[in-house]
C-alpha cells in the first residue's frame, strides 16, 4: 500500500523534491543573531508570498534536513531561521533550536503550495517516510 501512496505523490508532481518540481530559494542560517530581521522576513515573503503548503530544507551537500508544513509557509521558515540562534516560544523542548543551530549555513528551501490541510498532512507524512530526513535521526538521539 505504501508504494501506491508514493506513486500517487509522484503522479501529482510532488516527488522528487528538486528545482524542477518545487519552488526553491537559498537562505543563510547563521548561529549569531541577525541584525536585520525585517529584511530576512521580507526576503522569505518575496519567495513564498502568503502561500500555504509544504517546505523542505537541504544543506550544501544536498542532504534532506527537514520536511514541514506551514500555514503560511513564510511563518514557519522565518521561525526556523530564528531557531538557528535562539529557542522560540513554540519550541518548548528546544529540539528545533538544537537542530537548526547544528545545521546552519547556506541552506536551500524548497516549497510547494498545498492549500488543503489534510492533503498537506498526508503528503508530508508520505515524503517523510520515503525520504527519512536528517531531522528524524536527530530526534532519536
Amino acid at each position: 500500500m505504501k508504494g501506491r501512496f508514493v506513486e500517487l505523490i509522484k503522479e501529482q508532481g510532488l516527488m522528487p523534491i528538486n528545482e524542477h518540481k518545487w519552488n526553491c530559494f537559498e537562505i543563510e542560517h547563521e548561529r549569531t543573531p541577525c541584525v536585520n530581521l525585517q529584511k530576512v522576513k521580507q526576503y522569505i515573503t518575496s519567495h513564498t508570498e502568503n502561500k500555504n503548503g509544504l517546505y523542505a530544507y537541504k544543506d550544501q551537500h544536498n542532504n534532506l534536513l527537514y520536511i514541514g508544513k506551514g500555514k503560511p509557509i513564510k511563518e514557519r521558515i522565518y521561525s526556523h531561521f530564528i531557531e538557528t540562534y535562539k529557542q522560540v516560544s513554540g519550541d518548548r523542548s528546544g529540539k528545533w533550536h538544537r537542530f537548526f543551530h547544528k545545521h546552519h549555513g547556506r541552506l536551500k528551501v524548497y516549497w510547494i503550495e498545498l492549500e488543503d490541510e489534510s492533503v498537506r498532512k498526508f503528503v508530508e507524512h508520505v515524503l517523510t517516510e520515503e525520504y527519512q530526513p536528517v531531522f528524524l535521526d536527530h530526534e532519536k538521539n
